[in-house]
This record gives C-alpha cells, sequence and structure tokens, in this order.
C-alpha cells in the first residue's frame, strides 16, 4: 500500500505541469483572433473615412449650386407644360384626321359637322311638309294625277324678291431620382379636327362657312316652288276659261289657288329681326342631294401628361421636363335621308413623352393612331403606340 501511495504522489507533478501547457496555448489563439479581429475593424473604419472623404470632396467640388446637388430641385409654375401639351395634342389630331379619311373615303360635298355643330334643316323639312298640303290640293282641283315637273329657268331666285334674295347671303438624382407626373388639361375644339380633314379633303362641305349667295338651277326647294306655281297657273286658267267651271269645280280651283297664295305669303314674308324661312329653306336645300353623305366627327377626349424629374444631373443640364399629348376621336358616316351608319370608327391618337425643347423647337412632334375596333389584315394600320 505504500508503495503505491509513493507512485501515485511522484505522477502528480507531470499532470499538472501538462494541463498548464494547454491552458497557455488556449489563451495565445484568442488573443491572435482578437488581434486579427481589430485589425480588420481597422481596415473598415479606414475605408468609411476614405468614403466619406470622397463623398465631402464631390461636395464641394458642386456646393456652387443654388440646392441640394442630390435633389436637383425643379420648380413648375401654374400652366406649365399646357402650351407644349396643346402642340402635341394638335399633331395627335392632324393624325387621326388621316385616320378618320382613309377609313371613311368620304365623297365629294360631303357634309362635314364637327362636335355638338348642329346642322340645321328645320326650315327645309317644315316647306317640304307645307308644300305637300299645297300641291294635294292643287291636283285635286286640277283633277290630275301628278302636276308637272320641274322647268328650268322658269322659276328662279327672282321668285322670292330682292329682298329675301338679300337675306340668303347672311345663312352660314446623385443618389436618388425623384419624379412626378401629373396631367394637363387640353380644350381644343372639335373645329380643329374638321379643319384637319378638309385640308386633306377640300371637297367636304362644312355649312356654317357658306357665304355664297349662288342657288343653282335644281335647288329642290325652287323646284317645288316651280311645281307648284305652274299649277297655280293652270287653276286660274281653268277660272278664267269659257265655258266657265261648275260651281264646285270653282270653289275647289278657288280654294287650291288661295291656300298656294298664304302658302307663298308665309314663306316669302319676312319674320321678326327681318328672317324670312324661305331663305333659310333655299339655302338648307343647297346641302342636300341624291347622294349626299354627312361626315360628323368628335373630339371625344384630350389631354396630356407632364413627366418631372429631379437629381444631380438635371441640376447640370440633363433633361427634366417632358410632356405627351392625346386625343380620343371617332366619326359617323351617314345617309341624312335614311339616317344609316355606313362607316364609322374611333382612334386612340398621342405622342410619346418629348422634350420640351423639342416641342417649343417643333421637332419629334409626331402621332400615333391605334384604331378601337378590330382592323381588316389586308389594310395598314394607321400606327403603333410607342411603348
Amino acid at each position: 500500500m505504500i508503495s503505491s501511495l509513493l507512485i501515485a504522489a511522484a505522477s502528480c507533478p507531470s499532470q499538472s505541469s501538462a494541463q498548464s501547457a494547454n491552458e497557455n496555448s488556449a489563451q495565445e489563439v484568442a488573443e491572435t483572433e482578437k488581434a486579427r479581429s481589430e485589425a480588420r475593424k481597422a481596415a473598415a473604419d479606414a475605408r468609411k473615412a476614405e468614403i466619406e472623404a470622397e463623398i465631402a470632396l464631390e461636395k464641394a467640388r458642386f456646393s456652387f449650386l443654388p440646392q441640394s446637388p442630390a435633389e436637383g430641385k425643379v420648380t413648375l409654375g401654374d400652366g406649365a407644360g399646357k402650351a407644349e401639351a396643346a402642340m402635341l395634342t394638335t399633331s395627335a389630331i392632324r393624325k387621326a384626321a388621316e385616320e378618320i379619311v382613309k377609313k371613311a373615303k368620304p365623297p365629294a360635298k360631303t357634309i362635314l359637322i364637327a362636335g355638338s355643330d348642329q346642322f340645321d334643316l328645320s326650315a327645309l323639312l317644315t316647306f317640304r311638309a307645307e308644300a305637300m298640303g299645297v300641291e294635294a290640293q292643287l291636283k285635286s282641283a286640277l283633277a290630275v294625277g301628278d302636276l308637272a315637273s320641274c322647268t328650268d329657268g322658269t322659276i328662279g331666285v327672282e321668285i322670292v324678291g330682292a329682298g329675301v334674295s338679300t337675306l340668303i347671303t347672311g345663312v352660314a438624382g446623385m443618389l436618388r431620382t425623384d419624379t412626378e407626373l401629373r396631367g394637363i388639361k387640353t380644350e381644343l375644339d372639335a373645329q380643329l379636327l374638321a379643319r384637319a380633314i378638309a385640308a386633306i379633303e377640300p371637297g367636304l362641305v362644312i355649312p356654317k362657312y357658306r357665304i355664297n349667295p349662288a342657288v343653282s338651277k335644281n335647288n329642290s326647294v325652287l323646284c317645288q316652288l316651280n311645281r307648284l306655281d305652274l299649277a297655280r297657273g293652270t287653276a286660274q286658267a281653268k277660272l278664267t276659261a269659257a265655258p266657265p267651271p261648275s260651281a264646285d269645280s270653282k270653289a275647289r280651283l278657288e280654294g287650291a289657288i288661295k291656300r298656294f297664295d298664304d302658302f307663298y305669303q308665309s314663306w316669302t314674308k319676312p319674320g321678326e329681326g327681318g328672317t324670312v324661312r324661305l331663305a333659310a329653306a333655299i339655302a338648307q336645300a343647297e346641302f342636300l342631294g341624291a347622294d349626299t353623305r354627312v361626315l360628323r366627327v368628335h373630339l371625344d377626349s384630350q389631354g396630356g401628361s407632364l413627366l418631372t424629374r429631379r437629381n444631380l444631373w438635371t441640376a447640370l443640364g440633363a433633361k427634366a421636363i417632358a410632356v405627351s399629348g392625346g386625343v380620343v376621336a371617332s366619326f359617323t358616316l351617314d345617309d341624312p335621308a335614311t339616317g344609316a351608319i355606313e362607316k364609322s370608327g374611333v382612334y386612340i391618337c398621342g405622342t410619346t413623352l418629348t422634350d420640351f425643347r423639342k416641342v417649343q423647337k417643333l421637332k419629334g412632334l409626331e402621332a400615333f393612331c391605334e384604331p378601337t375596333e378590330p382592323t381588316d389584315p389586308a389594310e395598314p394600320k394607321g400606327g403603333q403606340v410607342a411603348e
């Protein structure tokens, strides 16, 4: 037993020394890792300081700018971009006119009506309705199935008197970019679309522009007056013929003559303001013929967009503002005799966002159109909307 204790005691110093060596090695590893970590941190701090120095240098270089060079401020006043948007919208209207003419193919002397403008035919329609009654009574009094047809030259404009002829002439950022998009309202009249169409097809007729007092020989109102006046003359001749007509026949002839005279007087007598209904009916009849067509055009919607960007580069002169314009235009081509719509279409036309300076120099104003309805593959499209 004593021997075992002596052996154990002898071995204890050796185990203690080994444990102490292990502890020293772990401490050295920890210190080494700490030194490496501190070195990496020092390198990162140095890089950060270098970046901050570079930023400070850039700020110093552009410190002459009146606003922060990181934002590039753009200030817009009231109505900014409205004129430019109107220019681009006009370009879109012009393109819409081309597409409408291409699709409608209006024949010569087609009546062109813009937007809410009214094509007034009230005088003509009223004249025709009253004339039918006069004609019916004259045919009954003369005991004929129909009256004689018009004879050119028998009755002309002189039938309505000098006063009425005169009235006919009056019928007619460095670190960021701030972007803002706002809408611009334009108020262009549909007459602009009508004029653009008229420029492409100069043979079309805009009723409100007619000031020529000349009346054609085949004017339907004058033709009807001619027929009725000839019938009245025939009735008057029968009253004075020998032998005289019977009492019943005489009463019918006199009644028919009186109705014509009252009808003629009511249409040629100046009304309030000196207007004469017959003058309006004659003028309105000038626009309508057997093959007359009416082309109605509308600007259903219009406007533009204003895009602004704010950053360092816009402050240094880069493009800061862009503007666009566009319209939705439609048309119908119809037969006024039946009201039947022969052709129609709706077009979306617009421009891409264009730099202010180009618009002001009238450059880059090209517009594109796209129909809203399916198109015939055989027909070329008006244009493709740029993406």
